[in-house]
């Protein structure tokens, strides 16, 4: 059984989970410093609507602060708040009005006589500090009298309740982020699970099909997602692999039964030589037949053979500018003597000039095969005929007759090994069955098309596309 932490579900939670824990991280981190600036923000901006406030009611008389009478209820309501504290001093820190909250504890000169920019109403400058244990935001302002003299008011906020409130946030965050990440462990784990049932029950389907069961298939759900188009591409392969099974089956068959017939023949007459007193003349005999039929089988393991190579990739082809129409006319020579054997007419029409790009020896048991097939399948006193042109996309091969022809069912499997039809057995067409199926091979290794055009009782029509010379 498969270890959980080596599963998909596990590798899906737990790459869940991270991803929750990082963007929980990252919004928290943001919500937490985001929110304190945007806090900052707003006292610095309060900080200087008081001051404005503030400013243009107070005046400085005789080194002494003074507010006047009509801005005391506004400063009733606006200063003498629980947060909001202020106080005026001089330049070198005395302070002339102190505040009830709190003091500008002395640490150095005034912030106001460091500040690189000259201070206003709508440009103070801002600090921190602490007093008593609590923290203040304070602006500072300038404050002139009569005579230039520059002094500067100090209005603070307290930021004890803002502390209190962020230092909430952080243990919110802090201590609810675990249990937020392990619901989204959870939650993983549950998506996980759902999302993998119907590869657990295609798994589980898959594992009841064998090799005898191939006509079997996956259910498809019918939704069209990806587990959809998993399921039919396993069902795809299913159906190639039922084909290669019953095309193996067959071809076994048919080898079988190829090899048994000239092997039964063989033993047969050698029993009977070995039961009778034979003489020498017929004992030659039997040596002729013999050798006939062992030519036969040696044939047929030739064509398996180079059949088995090509398919697996293992003959190679040499490349070369062959002279087709020389080729094709040297083969209906040769090929010629049969078809006279036969009482079958040959004709043949080439074109001067022809070229193609391949391997000559191949090409020539191309040509060979197809008009040895079309002179087997043809009676006496019919014609075959074979026709070599140009064309824009290469040569154009063309092997005709009005043989037996082919019916219409058999021509999807005219080209499988060992397939012969059932007219071509009745009238017991010598041929291992492996022709057509050479052809082929020839053909698709030369980057080229074969096609077969047959009636039954009408003839067949085979066409062969090759490429043209390749520079």
């Amino acid at each position: 059984m498969t270890r959980f932490h080596r599963t998909v579900r596990f590798r899906i939670t737990v790459q869940h989970t991270v991803a929750f824990a990082l963007l929980f991280a990252a919004f928290g981190t943001g919500l937490y410093y985001g929110l304190r600036n945007l806090t900052a923000r707003h006292v610095d901006q309060e900080l200087i609507h008081r001051a404005k406030l503030l400013l243009p009611e107070l005046v400085i008389v005789e080194g002494k602060p003074m507010l006047r009478q009509a801005i005391e209820e506004v400063m009733s309501q606006e200063l003498r708040t629980a947060y909001f504290h202020s106080e005026i001093t001089d330049q070198k820190g005395k302070i002339l009005k102190p505040s009830p909250r709190f003091r500008t504890p002395k640490k150095g000169p005034h912030p106001a006589l460091a500040a690189s920019r000259k201070l206003s109403a709508d440009n103070p400058i801002f600090t921190n500090f602490s007093a008593e244990n609590e923290r203040f935001r304070m602006a500072i302002l300038p404050l002139h009298d009569d005579l230039g003299q520059e002094y500067y008011v100090n209005i603070g906020y307290s930021l004890s309740a803002i502390d209190e409130a962020f230092e909430n946030l952080r243990f919110f965050l802090l201590a609810g982020g675990p249990l937020m990440i392990a619901m989204a462990a959870l939650g993983g784990w549950l998506l996980a699970r759902g999302s993998l049932q119907p590869v657990t029950e295609i798994t589980q389907a898959a594992r009841q099909i064998s090799a005898q069961g191939l006509n079997q298939r996956i259910p498809v759900c019918g939704v069209r997602d990806e587990l959809d188009t998993l399921a039919t591409t396993f069902n795809e392969m299913l159906e190639r692999l039922q084909a290669g099974f019953e095309q193996a089956r067959n071809f076994s068959f048919d080898a079988a039964h190829e090899l048994r017939t000239p092997l039964t023949a063989m033993r047969g007459e050698a029993e009977l030589a070995l039961m009778k007193n034979i003489s020498a003349e017929e004992l030659r005999r039997v040596l002729r037949s013999q050798l006939e039929e062992i030519n036969r089988i040696t044939a047929i393991v030739n064509d398996l053979l180079m059949v088995a190579q090509g398919e697996a990739g293992a003959l190679e082809l040499r490349r070369e500018t062959v002279p087709l129409s020389d080729l094709a006319g040297s083969i209906v020579e040769t090929v010629q003597v049969l078809a006279e054997d036969q009482e079958v007419k040959l004709e043949a029409s080439i074109e001067p000039g022809v070229k193609v790009t391949g391997d000559s020896l191949r090409l020539s048991q191309l040509l060979l095969n197809l008009l040895d097939n079309a002179i087997k399948h043809s009676s006496p006193g019919q014609t075959v005929r074979m026709t070599l042109e140009k064309d824009g996309g290469g040569p154009v091969l063309k092997i005709e007759d009005t043989g037996c022809g082919i019916a219409e069912q058999d021509l999807p499997h005219i080209f499988d090994r060992f397939f012969r039809t059932d007219r071509s057995r009745s009238h017991q067409v010598p041929g291992s069955g492996l022709g057509l199926s050479i052809s082929k091979w020839i053909v698709d290794a030369h980057g080229g098309s074969i096609q077969v055009d047959s009636k039954l009782g009408h003839g067949s029509t085979f066409t062969v596309q090759l490429p043209g010379v390749q520079n």
